[in-house]
């Protein structure tokens, strides 16, 4: 009854194709499954995390999710990542302090889903595909949550377990050094010849996102305290040009950074005693300089927008 999902439209987000040895483990899992399980749309569910926590492929669902009432889409989500979940079963919680993001999290039992729906024109400084990637190369290189799909304006994934990092915590040296730890396995992971030679700093940071400052923020006062903060832009221009002529003699390397890792972006885990990084919108390739200057200017903590 309420377990039944009609078809939707759906392609892959293909990362590798299956080795004979995945092929084979594949083969085995669904076997097992078939097996053992009564109810088929368990089994969907259990081999459709299988896939994504293997980097195989990420299913891609054709529908959009409105914020403002998100319950009936994020459910019509479910049916497909969760097939095995009932409606009446499913508990919601709103995350708060997003910026760029609704997030919002799906609970059936001790499993939870987040998913993500994305803020309006955030496309423009935010490569959506790219952050994609950027989750399943963590879950692959450090074991964070998986990915388990994406939507028309939006992704779903996998529940870090723990708490957000207060800011306070950043001055604590036990927490500073698992913090340096993460940040070096993270800055490990492997990026290629291309990539290391377009760092996000140039590529994006200092000719995308300049060129989408507008004229005018739609009053005068606030256009006034922009052209007061930033001046023109012929002379930030000159600016960046300067930045990029300092940075250049520094051959500070190019590896895979965060670029976003302030105390909100960090999860910590007691059981554990681990942290983890989300929110991987911003990642990328970039100078390693980058990051480590990067969270230090977090660490004074943000104001609220």
């Amino acid at each position: 009854g309420s377990h039944y999902a009609p078809p939707i439209e759906t392609n892959c987000l293909v990362h590798r194709t299956l080795s004979t040895r995945d092929y084979v483990k594949v083969k085995y899992h669904a076997i097992s499954a078939i097996v053992s399980c009564d109810n088929i749309h368990i089994f969907i569910s259990g081999m459709m995390s299988w896939l994504v926590c293997h980097g195989v492929s990420i299913p891609y669902f054709s529908l959009c999710v409105d914020a403002a009432g998100y319950r009936p889409g994020v459910l019509k989500l479910l049916q497909r990542v969760r097939p095995g979940w009932r409606e009446d079963s499913v508990n919601f919680k709103i995350f708060e302090g997003g910026v760029t993001n609704f997030l919002v999290g799906a609970r059936c039992g001790e499993d939870t889903v987040l998913v993500r729906i994305y803020g309006s024109n955030t496309e423009k400084i935010i490569n959506r595909q790219s952050e994609i990637s950027n989750l399943v190369k963590l879950n692959k290189c450090l074991g964070s949550p998986p990915v388990y799909a994406h939507f028309g304006n939006g992704v779903c994934y996998g529940f870090a377990k723990g708490r957000q990092l207060e800011l306070h915590e950043l001055y604590d040296l036990s927490v500073a050094r698992k913090i340096a730890r993460e940040m070096a396995k993270m800055h490990t992971i492997s990026i290629s010849d291309v990539e290391a030679k377009q760092p996000l700093l140039y590529n994006k940071y200092l000719s995308g996102w300049i060129n989408e400052i507008p004229e005018s923020l739609g009053s005068d006062a606030k256009t006034t305290r922009m052209k007061k903060l930033i001046g023109s832009m012929e002379n930030l221009m000159k600016e960046c040009q300067t930045l990029k002529d300092h940075l250049d003699e520094l051959k500070s390397p190019v590896v895979f950074c965060h670029n976003d890792l302030n105390h909100r972006n960090i999860i910590y885990s007691e059981e554990k005693d681990s942290l983890t990084f989300i929110d991987l919108e911003y990642g990328g390739p970039n100078f390693r300089g980058f990051d480590l200057g990067d969270f230090f200017c977090e660490f004074a903590g943000i104001d609220n927008v």
